[in-house]
């Protein structure tokens, strides 16, 4: 699975492989985006369906509503806002 990342002009990709492992754990780390604060999310895969889950420092966003967690929906633009209104833009994609 890859995440690509966007906030402001910072693009970053990354790869999670799940061999063997039902979750992974993305840190986008305050000093490489220049947030304010590092967000944690984490990835679950159960029963072939995946969910990104967030900690309290930050929420997805679906149709305004903030979210812990959500069912990835490949391909779509996922929100994600920090406490200090930060907002990141993600994209899960199968390849």
């Amino acid at each position: 699975m890859h995440l690509m990342v966007f906030y402001k002009k910072i693009c970053k990709e990354f790869i999670l492989s799940f061999h063997g492992a039902d979750e992974q754990e993305v840190v986008l780390k305050k000093h490489v985006f220049g947030l304010m604060n590092n967000a944690v999310i984490r990835v679950e895969r159960h029963n072939g369906q995946f969910s990104a889950l967030c900690t309290e420092d930050a929420a997805f966003m679906e149709s305004g509503t903030p979210r812990m967690s959500v069912l990835l929906r490949f391909d779509d633009p996922l929100q994600l806002m920090t406490r200090s209104g930060e907002k990141i833009y993600l994209f899960f994609s199968e390849k």
